[in-house]
């Protein structure tokens, strides 16, 4: 089924999803255990062509501004705790190991975003379609996943297509709800449509 989100239902979740769902909560603790992956979507990943929208990795929250719109100074941003970082790596060397070629790695120009993707995948580039639409205006929401979902589902490459970027924003472009380094992957549709393939859960901590 291809998804595709108008502000007004992104504005109506709001409604009912507490403030901040991105940030405020580490989420080591309600991350789904273990890289329960299905193999289909791993297969898909395999013949490349996709995009992978991620959501950062776990956060420390004793310190930083979760809505900061951005300071470019990462003591003042939410980072990412030890768990994170061992998620994002951990993620890197489940692609490797699999063999799943990536493209290009966007991300939110946010340090947790772009440490994340940095952790896992090498380079990285800060990508104004998946900054965090907590805090702004609807015309602003509207026009980053507006962004967001043309650069998804126009996406004609090879490899796959990495996307890091916050909880809120992917709730507004794919209506699903993901957990600290946790993924949908996305078939490209043309225009702003794709369809959610399936889910990569957080990897495990050791």
């Amino acid at each position: 089924m291809c998804r595709r989100t108008t502000v007004a239902a992104f504005l109506a979740m709001l409604t009912v999803t507490p403030a901040h769902a991105d940030d405020s909560r580490d989420g080591g603790g309600r991350a789904t255990p273990g890289a329960v992956a299905d193999e289909a979507i791993w297969s898909a990943l395999k013949d490349g062509g996709k995009v992978v929208l991620m959501r950062h990795a776990a956060v420390d929250r004793s310190s930083g501004n979760p809505t900061l719109h951005t300071s470019g100074d990462c003591s003042k941003e939410l980072n990412l705790s030890k768990l994170g970082r061992e998620q994002a790596k951990r993620i890197g060397e489940m692609f490797r190991a699999r063999g799943i070629f990536t493209g290009d790695v966007l991300a939110s120009p946010y340090c947790r975003t772009m440490d994340t993707a940095r952790l896992a995948f090498g380079n990285v580039k800060p990508s104004e379609a998946l900054r965090l639409i907590e805090g702004i205006g609807a015309q602003e929401i509207e026009r980053i996943n507006a962004q967001a979902m043309k650069l998804i589902g126009g996406y004609k490459g090879k490899a796959n297509l990495i996307l890091v970027t916050h909880q809120p924003n992917i709730e507004a472009i794919a209506l699903e709800s993901v957990e600290p380094a946790g993924m949908l992957v996305l078939q490209p549709k043309g225009n702003s449509d794709f369809e959610v393939l399936g889910r990569l859960v957080a990897p495990k901590s050791e």
